[in-house]
């Protein structure tokens, strides 16, 4: 059986007794969230007080002396805490380089935090940020150049979202 096939952006959804939306596959933003508030697809949103998010950029092409910059997740609230951890890939255009990162991240009583876990070697050529801006969480890769060509990027991780109610 296939949903959407002619790319109209329709919805598949799932109910049980207890989540009007235990099976939810949102043809719109590209997005599948499981009950108990497990999400995946490029950017998802919280959409309640409690949820473990998967996320994915997908490709995302550098140019040198340039930075690409890409939401991970949306909090659901400003205010609502966050941790989790990012995975990014990193490869120059003649697929000849490449390197990675892993990146853990808190947010807590208005303050964000990242710890670098892993930093692969660039060869000093990329600079990998996290940050929050509003209820977003950011990640920016800025490619100084000289790797030839350009460099292409793709984050993945999860994190754990919370609001008090």
């Amino acid at each position: 059986i296939i949903f959407n096939d002619d790319s109209n952006d329709q919805d598949f959804r799932v109910e049980s007794n207890n989540d009007s939306e235990a099976i939810n596959v949102d043809g719109a933003l590209d997005r599948v969230r499981l009950a108990g508030g497990h999400q995946f697809g490029t950017s998802p949103v919280a959409n309640a007080d409690g949820e473990f998010l998967h996320f994915n950029t997908g490709r995302t092409q550098v140019a040198g002396g340039a930075t690409g910059t890409v939401n991970l997740f949306e909090r659901k609230s400003t205010d609502s805490s966050c941790a989790g951890t990012v995975y990014i890939s990193c490869e120059n255009s003649g697929e000849n380089v490449n390197w990675s990162y892993i990146l853990d991240f808190f947010f807590s009583n208005g303050t964000f935090t990242t710890t670098v876990r892993a930093n692969g070697n660039s060869q000093g050529t990329t600079t990998v940020t996290l940050s929050e801006n509003n209820a977003a969480i950011r990640l920016s890769v800025a490619y100084a150049g000289g790797l030839g060509g350009n460099i292409e990027f793709n984050a993945g991780g999860h994190a754990s979202l919370l609001q008090h109610q």
